[in-house]
């Protein structure tokens, strides 16, 4: 999976992964993670000391827009971060190459770097570092491992908005794997260490989206209120999750 270069000029921080960002050695031999991808259950969560879950929230009688995530579990060890997602399977009208989701990083628990507020809070001013977006299906709707073609850091004004990402420019690498365990649940990892961003915190905050066919958004966790016509209000902050060392 290589990437191609810079796509954009950055307007904000430099590329993060200059000056030592990632280039880590990946995965260590003799490691054993604690959540497998193979072996098609969820059961190796229930073994974990301590995770990070959200539930949909039902805030409203109304159902919001956005609302197939319906739930999603979150640990990281010093290697990888787990992740396991629920949602509604009919929400994927036509699953395919362009239907998928993203996982945005507040990677150095820092309010003042990164961007892009469109989603979750704090409201007006995003903190987002690094964005993922991958598809867990092929151009004909076969499911498949997530190995996202674009890996990118926030290029924009410093707690901006709008569209400022910037794809790495990676090395071959396998960076991210998953597995279905049903439809409508995916679990899967990131490797850290080969994420060139060089000022990870021991802290760090994640959110989620789901997308249809098209790249329209269906679903969001964490999700804020919703009002009138469904429109998300009140954003969440991301879930935040800390390194298990």
């Amino acid at each position: 999976m290589c990437l191609a270069t810079l796509t954009m000029v950055a307007c904000g921080d430099k590329n993060p992964a200059e000056a030592g960002g990632g280039g880590g050695g990946g995965i260590p031999e003799g490691y054993v993670p604690p959540i497998s991808v193979e072996d098609k259950s969820l059961a190796d969560w229930d073994a974990l000391e301590h995770q990070e879950l959200i539930v949909r929230d039902e805030l409203t009688a109304e159902t919001p827009y956005w609302s197939a995530l319906k739930k999603v579990q979150v640990y990281a060890d010093s290697i990888c971060i787990f992740y396991a997602l629920t949602f509604e399977p009919t929400a994927i009208t036509a699953p395919s190459e362009t239907a998928g989701y993203h996982i945005y990083l507040n990677a150095d628990n820092d309010p003042n770097t990164g961007g892009h507020w469109d989603l979750f809070g704090p409201e007006n001013k995003g903190n987002e570092d690094i964005l993922f977006e991958g598809t867990v299906w092929d151009v004909d709707g076969n499911q498949t491992s997530y190995s996202p073609p674009f890996i990118s850091y926030w290029s924009g004004p410093v707690g901006g908005n709008d569209w400022y990402w910037t794809e790495f420019d990676l090395v071959d690498a396998q960076v991210s794997a998953s597995q279905f365990v049903a439809d409508g649940v995916v679990e899967g990892y990131l490797v850290r260490d080969l994420i060139p961003f060089k000022k990870w915190s021991n802290a760090f905050e994640i959110g989620f989206d789901l997308y249809d066919d098209g790249y329209t958004a269906v679903g969001l966790l964490p999700q804020g209120n919703a009002t009138d016509g469904g429109k998300q209000i009140g954003r969440k902050p991301k879930l935040k999750v800390t390194f298990d060392e």
